[in-house]
C-alpha cells in the first residue's frame, strides 16, 4: 500500500465522518426545535392560565366581563374600559400565539383551538365584536386580516357568553341583597 492509496482511505474516513457528524448536528437540531416547541406551548398555557384566573378569581370583573360581551353599550365607560384592558390582553396573547404559528413554532391546529377559544369569546356582535372593531388596528394587520376572516365565517349563536347555559345571567349576576 502507498501513500496514495492511504490518502485515498484517509479521505474516505474523514467523508464517513462528516456524514455522521452531520447526521448528530441534525437529530440535535430536531431535538432542541421539539423543545423549543413545547416550551412555547407551554408559556402560552401558562399565559391563557393567568389570563383566566384574574377573571374566575375576581366575581365583580367577571361579571363586568359577561355583561360586556353580551352588550358593550349596556356598561358603564368605566366598565368599558376595565372590560378593555383585559380583552387587549387576550387578543394580544392570540396576537403572539398566531405569530409562532406563522413561523412554524405552535403547530396550526393549537394555534386554531384558541382562535375559536377567542371567537367564543368576542363573536358576539353587541358585545365582543364591537369591542374588536373598535380596536383591532392596536394590532399586526396580517394577524388582524386573518382573525377577520375568521369571525367573519364565525356563528354568533356560537358565541359562548350567548351558547353556554353556565354563562347566563343567572349565573353570575350579582344578587341584589335587598330583595
Amino acid at each position: 500500500m502507498n501513500i496514495q492509496d492511504l490518502g485515498s482511505i484517509g479521505e474516505l474516513i474523514a467523508a464517513l465522518a462528516t456524514v455522521a457528524t452531520l447526521v448528530y448536528l441534525a437529530t440535535q437540531i430536531n431535538q432542541n426545535t421539539n423543545q423549543l416547541k413545547g416550551e412555547a406551548i407551554r408559556e402560552i398555557n401558562n399565559t391563557e392560565q393567568d389570563l383566566v384566573t384574574k377573571i374566575r378569581d375576581n366575581p365583580e370583573m367577571f361579571s363586568i366581563l359577561m355583561r360586556t360581551l353580551m352588550d358593550w353599550e349596556s356598561v358603564s365607560a368605566k366598565e368599558q374600559a376595565r372590560t378593555h384592558l383585559y380583552l387587549y390582553s387576550y387578543a394580544r396573547w392570540l396576537e403572539t400565539c398566531w405569530n409562532l404559528s406563522v413561523q412554524k413554532a405552535l403547530d396550526q391546529k393549537i394555534y386554531k383551538s384558541r382562535e375559536l377559544f377567542i371567537l367564543g369569546i368576542l363573536g358576539n356582535p353587541k358585545g365582543g365584536r364591537i369591542w374588536w372593531d373598535m380596536w383591532k388596528e392596536l394590532y399586526d394587520p396580517d394577524f388582524v386580516a386573518s382573525f377577520d376572516k375568521a369571525l367573519q365565517a364565525y356563528d354568533p349563536a356560537e358565541s359562548y357568553v350567548l351558547k353556554a347555559p353556565f354563562y347566563a345571567p343567572e349565573h353570575w349576576m350579582e344578587k341584589d341583597p335587598h330583595k
